[in-house]
Protein backbone atom coordinates (compact mmCIF):
# COMPACT_ATOMS: atom_id res chain seq x y z
CA UNK A 1 0.00 0.00 0.00
CA UNK A 2 1.49 3.21 -1.06
CA UNK A 3 0.18 5.54 1.55
CA UNK A 4 1.39 3.19 4.28
CA UNK A 5 5.03 3.64 3.00
CA UNK A 6 4.43 7.27 2.92
CA UNK A 7 3.26 7.79 6.23
CA UNK A 8 6.37 4.87 7.68
CA UNK A 9 8.68 7.19 5.48
CA UNK A 10 7.36 10.13 7.60
CA UNK A 11 7.61 8.71 10.69
CA UNK A 12 3.75 7.74 11.34
CA UNK A 13 1.85 4.59 11.32
CA UNK A 14 -1.88 4.05 11.46
CA UNK A 15 -4.76 2.06 12.94
CA UNK A 16 -6.23 -0.81 10.96
CA UNK A 17 -9.72 -1.66 10.42
CA UNK A 18 -10.16 -4.31 13.39
CA UNK A 19 -11.23 -1.84 15.62
CA UNK A 20 -14.17 0.48 15.28
CA UNK A 21 -13.68 3.74 17.68
CA UNK A 22 -10.18 2.40 18.66
CA UNK A 23 -8.26 2.95 15.08
CA UNK A 24 -10.77 4.72 13.41
CA UNK A 25 -13.94 5.87 12.91
CA UNK A 26 -16.21 4.74 10.68
CA UNK A 27 -17.90 7.58 8.38
CA UNK A 28 -19.40 5.56 5.65
CA UNK A 29 -20.12 1.87 4.32
CA UNK A 30 -22.73 0.38 1.20
CA UNK A 31 -23.63 -1.63 4.81
CA UNK A 32 -23.36 -0.23 7.88
CA UNK A 33 -24.66 3.54 5.61
CA UNK A 34 -23.39 6.64 7.09
CA UNK A 35 -22.77 7.48 10.66
CA UNK A 36 -22.62 11.37 11.06
CA UNK A 37 -21.87 10.82 15.13
CA UNK A 38 -18.51 8.96 14.57
CA UNK A 39 -17.81 11.42 10.94
CA UNK A 40 -18.05 14.08 13.32
CA UNK A 41 -15.28 12.65 15.79
CA UNK A 42 -13.45 11.64 12.95
CA UNK A 43 -13.19 15.69 11.38
CA UNK A 44 -12.42 16.62 15.13
CA UNK A 45 -9.45 14.52 14.95
CA UNK A 46 -8.39 15.66 12.11
CA UNK A 47 -8.25 18.99 12.33
CA UNK A 48 -6.80 18.47 15.98
CA UNK A 49 -4.43 16.26 14.49
CA UNK A 50 -3.53 18.48 11.43
CA UNK A 51 -3.01 21.40 14.07
CA UNK A 52 -0.23 19.02 15.42
CA UNK A 53 1.28 19.09 11.85
CA UNK A 54 0.82 15.35 11.92
CA UNK A 55 -1.14 13.69 8.60
CA UNK A 56 -3.39 11.13 8.56
CA UNK A 57 -4.64 8.46 6.48
CA UNK A 58 -8.61 8.09 5.26
CA UNK A 59 -9.82 5.46 3.48
CA UNK A 60 -11.91 6.25 0.21
CA UNK A 61 -14.68 4.50 -1.79
CA UNK A 62 -13.42 5.42 -5.45
CA UNK A 63 -15.40 3.05 -7.30
CA UNK A 64 -19.04 2.52 -7.28
CA UNK A 65 -19.10 -1.20 -7.26
CA UNK A 66 -16.21 -2.14 -4.86
CA UNK A 67 -17.68 -5.59 -4.18
CA UNK A 68 -15.47 -7.29 -6.93
CA UNK A 69 -12.58 -6.46 -4.64
CA UNK A 70 -10.95 -9.24 -3.55
CA UNK A 71 -9.28 -8.12 -0.08
CA UNK A 72 -12.25 -5.81 1.06
CA UNK A 73 -13.21 -6.10 4.19
CA UNK A 74 -15.93 -3.38 4.53
CA UNK A 75 -17.14 -4.44 1.03
CA UNK A 76 -16.90 0.07 0.45
CA UNK A 77 -13.36 0.78 0.52
CA UNK A 78 -11.39 0.79 -2.63
CA UNK A 79 -8.46 3.35 -2.19
CA UNK A 80 -6.56 5.45 0.50
CA UNK A 81 -5.37 8.80 0.41
CA UNK A 82 -3.21 11.42 3.14
CA UNK A 83 -5.20 14.31 4.27
CA UNK A 84 -2.31 16.79 4.72
CA UNK A 85 -4.28 20.35 5.62
CA UNK A 86 -7.84 22.14 5.99
CA UNK A 87 -9.15 25.29 5.36
CA UNK A 88 -12.65 27.21 4.07
CA UNK A 89 -13.79 28.44 0.36
CA UNK A 90 -17.38 29.30 -0.91
CA UNK A 91 -18.36 25.29 -1.20
CA UNK A 92 -17.46 25.22 2.73
CA UNK A 93 -14.93 22.99 4.73
CA UNK A 94 -12.83 21.14 3.00
CA UNK A 95 -9.71 19.24 3.50
CA UNK A 96 -6.74 18.44 1.15
CA UNK A 97 -5.47 15.10 0.59
CA UNK A 98 -2.72 13.59 -0.93
CA UNK A 99 -4.23 10.94 -3.71
CA UNK A 100 -1.44 8.18 -3.88
CA UNK A 101 -3.01 6.45 -6.74
CA UNK A 102 -1.90 9.42 -8.91
CA UNK A 103 0.87 8.94 -10.77
CA UNK A 104 2.69 12.22 -10.85
CA UNK A 105 3.74 14.49 -7.82
CA UNK A 106 1.22 17.14 -9.66
CA UNK A 107 -1.29 14.95 -9.81
CA UNK A 108 -1.10 13.21 -6.40
CA UNK A 109 -0.79 17.03 -4.84
CA UNK A 110 -3.26 19.25 -6.89
CA UNK A 111 -5.11 22.05 -5.20
CA UNK A 112 -8.55 20.57 -6.10
CA UNK A 113 -7.90 17.32 -4.19
CA UNK A 114 -10.12 18.34 -1.73
CA UNK A 115 -13.12 16.43 0.48
CA UNK A 116 -16.02 18.81 1.97
CA UNK A 117 -17.75 17.69 4.94
CA UNK A 118 -21.32 17.30 4.75
CA UNK A 119 -23.67 16.52 8.17
CA UNK A 120 -25.98 14.32 5.85
CA UNK A 121 -23.20 13.08 3.62
CA UNK A 122 -19.70 12.60 5.39
CA UNK A 123 -16.78 13.65 3.57
CA UNK A 124 -16.74 13.53 0.25
CA UNK A 125 -14.88 14.81 -3.33
CA UNK A 126 -16.88 17.61 -4.29
CA UNK A 127 -16.05 16.65 -8.46
CA UNK A 128 -17.53 13.27 -7.75
CA UNK A 129 -19.10 12.48 -4.43
CA UNK A 130 -19.32 9.04 -4.91
CA UNK A 131 -16.41 9.20 -4.09
CA UNK A 132 -16.29 9.80 -0.23
CA UNK A 133 -14.31 8.91 3.15
CA UNK A 134 -15.24 5.39 4.66
CA UNK A 135 -13.15 5.70 7.76
CA UNK A 136 -10.81 7.71 9.33
CA UNK A 137 -7.74 6.20 10.87
CA UNK A 138 -6.04 6.96 13.79
CA UNK A 139 -2.44 8.26 13.23
CA UNK A 140 0.32 6.31 15.18
CA UNK A 141 4.04 7.76 15.86
CA UNK A 142 6.47 4.65 14.85
CA UNK A 143 8.44 3.54 17.17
Amino acid sequence: MVARKIMNNIGYTFGGYDKAGVNYYHSYSIERGYDNASTKKGVDYIIEQLNRGIPLLVAVQAKINPKKQKDNTDKTTTHANIIIGYGEDKIGTFFRFLNTGRGTWKEATNEENRYYFDNEYGLYLYSNPVHRVTNIRITYKLK
